[in-house]
């Protein structure tokens, strides 16, 4: 999903990420997924509840996004203003890292 948003089939893409959402009522879905999805989409609202949501569940992939993964999960320009945002270093300082 992440993919064809980022390549401009956002169609397709909210297709697969709705179908995520729903599967996370019967199986694992990691939260941190589906706020990168939220992210890639530009709904910057609604990939701070998933990666609230990512700290309470201590998903594994979490701490990993503020340390050199830039370009990995999201184009520079899809997480910049996902990066701006004070809720961003909220949530570092709420792991207990450090911004690199």
């Amino acid at each position: 999903a992440n993919a064809l948003c980022l390549a401009g089939r956002q169609p397709e893409a909210r297709v697969l990420l709705d179908q995520a959402l729903d599967a996370r009522r019967s199986q694992h879905v990691p939260p941190t997924t589906l706020a990168l999805l939220h992210t890639a989409f530009g709904e910057i609202d609604e990939a701070f509840i998933w990666f609230d949501t990512a700290l309470e569940e201590r998903d594994a992939v979490l701490p990993y996004l503020p340390h050199g993964n830039r370009g990995i999960f999201l184009r520079p320009e899809a997480e910049a203003p996902l990066r701006r945002d004070p809720r961003w270093q909220a949530l570092i300082c709420r792991m207990n890292l450090a911004l690199p």
